[in-house]
């Protein structure tokens, strides 16, 4: 199937949308489709960090949605940081764009889509270093946006034809360098081992539990650390 690259296109593929103007989008039954929650979660990983402010580039209140043909609901599958801007930020109103329910071969490019759009958003948006866990998000990553564009991109800027990205390409990606992510991971290492240090000098059962390997913790134990 060929690459949806915009409304025209995608209303070749899916239709004619109906459309709707919503007042009430904090009432509205909006989900994210179960099949995109992974790379939804990769949004939702790096939004956390994001500096650049999204109402800047707002023009208009759309988004595109699927019927579910059997309740009342709308699924999302595309544009996730627009959905987690409007939930953060309801706007005054929103205009849908409805389409009917996706089969399965559908589903599938609009995840190559979708993937497209994450690379794209983390590549032209400006993001908080100090807010990002990068082995987290490079996990996310590489268990759910798109292997075949994965390997596009690595085809693109190393000679490794691999289909999953590497800590030096998820910096390239961000606009880092990778002795800067180097740098992160440092940090929250630290931030990790301080922890677990205030963990065991404020408890001695902690202190076991995190050195002893043939400790073993019982219920009552267990209880008493709560």
């Amino acid at each position: 199937m060929r690459r949806i690259i915009n409304n025209h296109d995608f209303n070749s593929v899916f239709g004619k949308p109906k459309t709707t103007k919503t007042r009430l989008w904090h009432k509205t039954e909006v989900f994210v489709h179960p099949e995109f929650l992974g790379i939804y979660h990769c949004y939702f990983e790096i939004f956390k960090a994001l500096k650049t402010d999204l109402s800047l580039l707002h023009t208009s209140s759309d988004l595109i949605v699927f019927e579910d043909p059997h309740s009342n609901c709308y699924y999302i599958t595309n544009l996730f940081h627009w959905y987690l801007y409007y939930k953060n930020k309801p706007p005054k109103y929103i205009n849908l764009r409805i389409y009917n329910h996706p089969n399965n071969n559908l589903i599938n490019e609009l995840k190559k889509i979708t993937s497209h759009e994450f690379i794209k958003f983390i590549s032209n948006f400006q993001f908080n270093i100090d807010l990002i866990n990068p082995n987290r998000l490079l996990n996310l990553i590489n268990k759910h946006i798109s292997p075949e564009l994965i390997l596009e991109h690595n085809k693109c800027h190393s000679f490794k034809l691999h289909s999953k990205m590497s800590m030096d390409l998820l910096a390239k990606e961000l606009s880092f360098n990778r002795n800067q992510l180097n740098y992160r991971l440092h940090k929250l290492k630290q931030e990790r081992n301080d922890v677990l240090i205030e963990l065991e000098l404020s408890s001695p059962l902690i202190y076991q539990l995190l050195n002893d390997p043939n400790f073993e913790l019982n219920a009552e134990q267990l209880w008493s650390l709560k």
